[in-house]
């Protein structure tokens, strides 16, 4: 056998190795944005495909775990996909109903998912991840802990209380004590 088909294998070995590892990590957060197992694998494939190529043309220089490269590069993926899906079906769902009644639109709470939306962007970047992973994601505190490298739980949920705190202190809701 000679060095090639040793490094070629050893390639196939190490890309299975990586599917079986991190898809189920991708596909929770793809299929949860999408609804859609088929994008999921696609979006996955995608990611696989930018680490493989780097990998390959020893371009790969990571600063974080591999899985956390892996989850960024379908952030991005998603967000993509996201966008084209919006520019394609960008049609105000209004139009399809005679009055904002009938679809029971609520200018004050409206205004106020804008407001929290604008809060939510201002705060630090780490606090911003917490509260998208916990409440929007729906991951629970370990996993959050993992993710972003913390000590434990506990550290997550002071760091989610304060964002709480920042984004009531944006929007102006008074605090019950």
């Amino acid at each position: 056998m000679n060095s090639q088909t040793y490094s070629s294998e050893n390639n196939k070995i190490l890309f299975v190795d990586w599917y079986k590892e991190f898809f189920p990590m991708v596909n929770k957060l793809v299929f949860e944005k999408t609804d859609s197992y088929d994008n999921t694998k696609d979006i996955f494939q995608d990611c696989l495909l930018i680490v493989w190529e780097k990998y390959n043309r020893n371009e790969l220089k990571l600063t974080s775990k591999l899985s956390t490269y892996i989850y960024g590069i379908a952030e991005n993926k998603c967000r993509e996909f996201m966008r084209r899906k919006e520019r394609k079906y960008n049609r105000p769902l209004i139009d399809e109903f005679d009055t904002e009644e009938e679809v029971g639109y609520d200018k004050e709470q409206d205004v106020l998912i804008k407001k929290l939306a604008k809060c939510v962007e201002k705060l630090p970047d780490t606090r911003k991840k917490i509260v998208m992973d916990y409440y929007y994601m729906k991951y629970d505190m370990k996993a959050i802990a993992e993710k972003h490298h913390f000590a434990n739980s506990d550290s997550i949920k002071s760091q989610k209380y304060k964002a709480i705190n920042d984004l009531k202190n944006c929007i102006k809701i008074p605090t019950t004590n």
